[in-house]
């Protein structure tokens, strides 16, 4: 992300010029701050530009505070714990189908990359329709009434096929477990 970027959205010249200084004046810090907080330091920019877009849509609440620039490093600390939380999610349920009977499948495993560890073992186990829905819950960090919208479906309806989901990847990954 670059100054440069706050052009594609509808500011005004004053806007633009306003973003661009706190932008160069601040971008480092803030990503050095993320750094600190989130989990996986490769998300420190991704979280410090999310940020920004944050600080561009509540532009009015930003421009007005008496302290921008602490306006910015509270919204980074917020994006970062979201970004954490929805890590911790994941990192749960990777950690409920490992206490199974997975003994070949040991923590430290799971700790090198897990999102693309689990993505990419199990995604053949599960219904298409199932393993999207856990994986909007558990990795994207879907709340339940986010995917009852998104799957036109009722709240209850979701949390019971997120929990049989859950359940029918254990359980296959147990069967997978003892073939070996």
């Amino acid at each position: 992300m670059n100054s440069t970027d706050f052009q594609d959205n509808k500011l005004s010249n004053d806007d633009l010029q306003w973003f661009s200084q706190i932008f160069s004046q601040c971008y480092e810090d803030l990503v050095n701050y993320a750094r600190t907080i989130v989990y996986y330091k490769d998300c420190a920019e991704d979280v410090v530009q999310e940020a920004f877009i944050i600080g561009i849509q509540k532009k009015v609440a930003l421009k007005e505070s008496s302290n921008p620039v602490g306006w910015l490093y509270l919204t980074v600390q917020n994006v970062a714990r979201n970004k954490n939380r929805k890590q911790l999610r994941l990192n749960k349920l990777i950690e409920e189908i490992a206490r199974g009977d997975h003994k070949d499948f040991g923590k430290a495993e799971f700790s090198f990359e897990p999102y693309i560890l689990f993505r990419e073992s199990y995604k053949g186990l599960l219904k298409k329709d199932d393993w999207n829905l856990l994986i909007d819950f558990y990795c994207n960090g879907y709340a339940y009434k986010e995917l009852a919208e998104k799957y036109g479906k009722s709240i209850s309806a979701c949390k019971m096929q997120v929990m049989r989901a859950k359940n029918t990847l254990a359980k296959k990954i147990t069967e997978l477990q003892n073939e070996t």
